[in-house]
Protein backbone atom coordinates (compact mmCIF):
# COMPACT_ATOMS: atom_id res chain seq x y z
CA UNK A 1 0.00 0.00 0.00
CA UNK A 2 1.26 3.05 -0.78
CA UNK A 3 1.23 6.83 0.70
CA UNK A 4 -1.50 7.70 -1.49
CA UNK A 5 -3.35 4.48 -0.75
CA UNK A 6 -2.97 5.06 3.29
CA UNK A 7 -4.20 9.02 3.09
CA UNK A 8 -7.27 7.73 0.73
CA UNK A 9 -8.27 5.32 3.49
CA UNK A 10 -7.86 7.64 6.60
CA UNK A 11 -9.10 11.01 4.93
CA UNK A 12 -10.96 12.77 6.05
CA UNK A 13 -11.31 12.18 9.88
CA UNK A 14 -14.70 13.40 11.63
CA UNK A 15 -12.35 16.04 13.55
CA UNK A 16 -11.11 17.00 10.08
CA UNK A 17 -14.68 17.50 9.17
CA UNK A 18 -15.98 19.47 12.35
CA UNK A 19 -12.92 21.82 12.76
CA UNK A 20 -13.81 22.72 8.98
CA UNK A 21 -17.53 23.25 9.51
CA UNK A 22 -16.42 25.52 13.02
CA UNK A 23 -13.97 27.66 11.25
CA UNK A 24 -15.86 27.96 8.43
CA UNK A 25 -18.91 29.82 10.79
CA UNK A 26 -16.37 31.32 13.09
CA UNK A 27 -15.02 32.83 9.62
CA UNK A 28 -18.15 34.46 8.41
CA UNK A 29 -19.47 35.94 11.70
CA UNK A 30 -16.08 37.99 11.94
CA UNK A 31 -15.68 38.27 8.00
CA UNK A 32 -19.54 39.61 8.37
CA UNK A 33 -18.66 41.71 11.02
CA UNK A 34 -16.11 43.65 9.58
CA UNK A 35 -17.68 43.87 5.80
CA UNK A 36 -21.06 45.77 8.08
CA UNK A 37 -18.42 47.67 9.21
CA UNK A 38 -17.22 49.20 5.94
CA UNK A 39 -20.38 49.46 4.37
CA UNK A 40 -21.53 51.82 7.37
CA UNK A 41 -18.20 53.73 6.50
CA UNK A 42 -17.28 53.27 10.11
CA UNK A 43 -20.20 55.06 11.47
CA UNK A 44 -21.19 52.52 14.43
CA UNK A 45 -23.56 55.16 15.02
CA UNK A 46 -25.32 54.18 11.59
CA UNK A 47 -25.68 50.31 13.17
CA UNK A 48 -27.02 51.52 16.35
CA UNK A 49 -29.93 53.29 14.05
CA UNK A 50 -31.17 49.40 13.65
CA UNK A 51 -33.26 50.02 16.70
CA UNK A 52 -35.10 52.61 15.20
CA UNK A 53 -37.03 49.85 13.03
CA UNK A 54 -39.06 51.24 10.47
CA UNK A 55 -37.83 54.98 10.69
CA UNK A 56 -35.88 56.30 7.88
CA UNK A 57 -32.38 55.82 10.11
CA UNK A 58 -33.39 52.51 11.07
CA UNK A 59 -34.14 51.14 6.76
CA UNK A 60 -30.73 52.43 6.30
CA UNK A 61 -29.12 50.83 9.04
CA UNK A 62 -31.20 47.31 7.89
CA UNK A 63 -29.75 48.50 4.30
CA UNK A 64 -25.94 48.42 5.27
CA UNK A 65 -26.44 44.88 7.49
CA UNK A 66 -28.04 43.49 4.51
CA UNK A 67 -25.11 44.46 2.28
CA UNK A 68 -22.76 43.81 4.86
CA UNK A 69 -24.04 40.54 5.26
CA UNK A 70 -24.02 38.86 1.83
CA UNK A 71 -20.22 40.36 1.52
CA UNK A 72 -19.69 38.31 4.24
CA UNK A 73 -21.00 35.50 2.87
CA UNK A 74 -18.94 35.81 -0.23
CA UNK A 75 -15.79 36.64 0.84
CA UNK A 76 -15.78 34.14 3.94
CA UNK A 77 -17.56 31.49 1.70
CA UNK A 78 -14.88 31.94 -1.45
CA UNK A 79 -11.97 32.03 1.59
CA UNK A 80 -12.84 28.74 2.80
CA UNK A 81 -12.90 27.03 -0.66
CA UNK A 82 -9.79 28.29 -1.41
CA UNK A 83 -7.82 26.94 1.81
CA UNK A 84 -10.19 23.67 1.66
CA UNK A 85 -8.45 23.69 -2.03
CA UNK A 86 -5.22 24.07 -0.67
CA UNK A 87 -6.17 21.13 2.31
CA UNK A 88 -6.81 18.38 -0.63
CA UNK A 89 -3.43 19.14 -2.47
CA UNK A 90 -2.00 16.10 -0.73
CA UNK A 91 -2.32 13.11 -2.70
CA UNK A 92 -5.55 11.28 -2.88
CA UNK A 93 -7.65 13.60 -0.52
CA UNK A 94 -9.87 14.95 -3.69
CA UNK A 95 -10.55 11.27 -4.85
CA UNK A 96 -11.63 10.65 -1.28
CA UNK A 97 -14.27 13.01 -1.30
CA UNK A 98 -14.70 12.41 -5.14
CA UNK A 99 -14.46 15.99 -5.56
CA UNK A 100 -14.02 15.76 -9.21
CA UNK A 101 -15.59 12.25 -9.91
CA UNK A 102 -18.11 11.60 -12.37
CA UNK A 103 -21.37 10.42 -11.28
CA UNK A 104 -21.26 6.14 -10.23
CA UNK A 105 -24.54 6.21 -11.98
CA UNK A 106 -25.78 7.01 -15.50
CA UNK A 107 -26.36 10.75 -15.93
CA UNK A 108 -30.32 9.53 -16.79
CA UNK A 109 -30.61 7.58 -13.38
CA UNK A 110 -28.53 10.35 -11.24
CA UNK A 111 -30.81 12.75 -12.36
CA UNK A 112 -33.76 11.20 -12.09
CA UNK A 113 -32.98 9.94 -8.50
CA UNK A 114 -32.38 13.73 -8.41
CA UNK A 115 -35.21 15.46 -9.33
CA UNK A 116 -37.57 12.41 -7.00
CA UNK A 117 -35.42 13.43 -3.74
CA UNK A 118 -35.81 16.60 -4.33
CA UNK A 119 -39.33 16.60 -4.64
CA UNK A 120 -39.97 14.80 -2.07
CA UNK A 121 -37.95 16.70 0.13
CA UNK A 122 -40.16 19.77 -0.97
CA UNK A 123 -43.47 17.94 -0.70
CA UNK A 124 -42.48 17.35 3.11
CA UNK A 125 -41.17 20.76 3.54
CA UNK A 126 -44.63 22.16 1.93
CA UNK A 127 -47.03 20.08 4.24
CA UNK A 128 -45.24 20.42 7.11
CA UNK A 129 -45.07 24.76 6.24
CA UNK A 130 -48.68 24.01 5.74
CA UNK A 131 -49.94 21.71 8.42
CA UNK A 132 -47.30 22.07 11.04
CA UNK A 133 -45.32 25.46 11.26
CA UNK A 134 -47.65 27.24 8.72
CA UNK A 135 -45.49 29.89 7.02
CA UNK A 136 -42.32 28.47 7.87
CA UNK A 137 -39.50 28.71 5.31
CA UNK A 138 -35.70 26.59 4.45
CA UNK A 139 -34.45 30.50 2.57
CA UNK A 140 -36.09 32.65 5.14
CA UNK A 141 -32.60 34.63 6.24
CA UNK A 142 -32.05 35.57 2.34
CA UNK A 143 -35.70 36.49 1.91
CA UNK A 144 -34.75 39.00 4.93
CA UNK A 145 -31.25 39.98 3.02
CA UNK A 146 -33.45 40.54 -0.56
CA UNK A 147 -36.10 42.26 1.64
CA UNK A 148 -33.34 44.83 2.98
CA UNK A 149 -30.69 44.98 0.60
CA UNK A 150 -30.77 47.79 -2.19
CA UNK A 151 -32.00 46.71 -5.33
CA UNK A 152 -29.44 47.93 -7.58
CA UNK A 153 -28.53 45.07 -10.26
CA UNK A 154 -24.98 44.86 -8.72
CA UNK A 155 -26.30 44.10 -4.97
CA UNK A 156 -28.50 41.71 -6.62
CA UNK A 157 -25.71 39.89 -8.23
CA UNK A 158 -23.47 39.38 -5.46
CA UNK A 159 -26.49 38.23 -3.64
CA UNK A 160 -27.32 35.02 -6.19
CA UNK A 161 -23.91 34.68 -5.95
CA UNK A 162 -23.75 34.70 -2.11
CA UNK A 163 -26.76 32.51 -2.20
CA UNK A 164 -26.66 30.47 -4.85
CA UNK A 165 -23.05 29.52 -5.71
CA UNK A 166 -20.96 30.10 -2.34
CA UNK A 167 -23.20 28.97 0.23
CA UNK A 168 -24.34 25.58 -1.50
CA UNK A 169 -20.55 24.83 -2.59
CA UNK A 170 -19.20 25.21 0.69
CA UNK A 171 -21.90 23.52 2.22
CA UNK A 172 -21.21 20.49 -0.07
CA UNK A 173 -17.66 20.15 0.45
CA UNK A 174 -17.98 20.28 4.23
CA UNK A 175 -21.43 18.44 5.07
CA UNK A 176 -21.39 15.84 2.71
CA UNK A 177 -17.66 15.58 1.24
CA UNK A 178 -15.76 16.22 4.80
CA UNK A 179 -18.43 15.07 7.38
CA UNK A 180 -20.62 12.56 5.61
CA UNK A 181 -17.39 10.99 4.47
CA UNK A 182 -15.97 11.03 7.55
CA UNK A 183 -18.83 9.42 9.48
CA UNK A 184 -19.44 6.68 7.44
CA UNK A 185 -16.60 4.46 8.50
CA UNK A 186 -18.03 4.72 11.56
CA UNK A 187 -21.93 4.95 11.11
CA UNK A 188 -22.31 2.92 8.14
CA UNK A 189 -24.07 5.13 4.52
CA UNK A 190 -27.50 5.51 6.60
CA UNK A 191 -26.05 6.65 9.38
CA UNK A 192 -23.87 9.37 8.12
CA UNK A 193 -26.45 10.68 5.77
CA UNK A 194 -29.01 11.33 8.93
CA UNK A 195 -26.18 12.38 11.19
CA UNK A 196 -24.42 15.03 8.63
CA UNK A 197 -28.05 15.85 7.38
CA UNK A 198 -28.99 16.81 11.30
CA UNK A 199 -25.72 19.07 11.66
CA UNK A 200 -26.43 20.71 8.24
CA UNK A 201 -30.03 21.70 9.50
CA UNK A 202 -28.85 22.69 13.16
CA UNK A 203 -26.06 24.82 11.77
CA UNK A 204 -28.83 27.12 9.47
CA UNK A 205 -29.96 28.25 13.34
CA UNK A 206 -33.49 28.09 12.24
CA UNK A 207 -35.35 25.93 14.64
CA UNK A 208 -38.78 25.75 13.13
CA UNK A 209 -37.35 25.25 9.73
CA UNK A 210 -35.17 21.95 10.69
CA UNK A 211 -37.54 19.41 10.18
CA UNK A 212 -37.27 20.92 6.16
CA UNK A 213 -33.29 21.53 6.06
CA UNK A 214 -33.26 18.00 7.46
CA UNK A 215 -34.95 16.35 4.96
CA UNK A 216 -33.08 18.80 2.35
CA UNK A 217 -29.83 17.38 3.50
CA UNK A 218 -30.74 13.96 3.78
CA UNK A 219 -31.96 13.86 -0.02
CA UNK A 220 -28.48 15.74 -1.10
CA UNK A 221 -26.39 12.95 1.38
CA UNK A 222 -28.49 10.15 -0.34
CA UNK A 223 -27.61 11.79 -3.85
CA UNK A 224 -23.78 11.49 -3.14
CA UNK A 225 -23.69 8.46 -1.08
CA UNK A 226 -25.12 7.44 -4.63
CA UNK A 227 -23.47 8.45 -7.01
CA UNK A 228 -19.97 8.74 -4.97
CA UNK A 229 -19.79 12.46 -6.55
CA UNK A 230 -18.94 15.83 -4.91
CA UNK A 231 -19.05 17.73 -7.97
CA UNK A 232 -22.40 16.44 -9.00
CA UNK A 233 -23.67 17.22 -5.53
CA UNK A 234 -22.42 20.71 -5.77
CA UNK A 235 -24.31 21.20 -9.32
CA UNK A 236 -27.96 20.08 -7.86
CA UNK A 237 -27.06 22.23 -5.25
CA UNK A 238 -26.47 25.10 -6.96
CA UNK A 239 -29.12 24.58 -9.70
CA UNK A 240 -31.78 24.23 -6.13
CA UNK A 241 -30.55 27.70 -4.60
CA UNK A 242 -30.35 29.20 -7.66
CA UNK A 243 -34.04 28.47 -8.67
CA UNK A 244 -35.30 29.08 -5.14
CA UNK A 245 -33.40 32.59 -5.50
CA UNK A 246 -34.89 33.06 -8.85
CA UNK A 247 -38.02 33.06 -7.50
CA UNK A 248 -37.95 35.01 -4.49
Amino acid sequence: MTTSDVETVVFPKIWHALGWIVAYFVLQIFVTIATTVIAAGGDIGLLASLSGGLDKAGKAASAVVAVGGIWGLVLSGALTVGLVLLHLQKPGRKEAIGLFAPSALPIARTLGIAVLLLALAYAFNWLYSTYVVPGVELQADVKKLLAAVPRTPFNMVVLFLAAAVIAPLVEEILFRGYLQTSLKSRLGGTGAILVAAFLFALVHMQPLAMPGLFALGAAFGYIYEKTGSLKTNILLHVANNALAVAFM
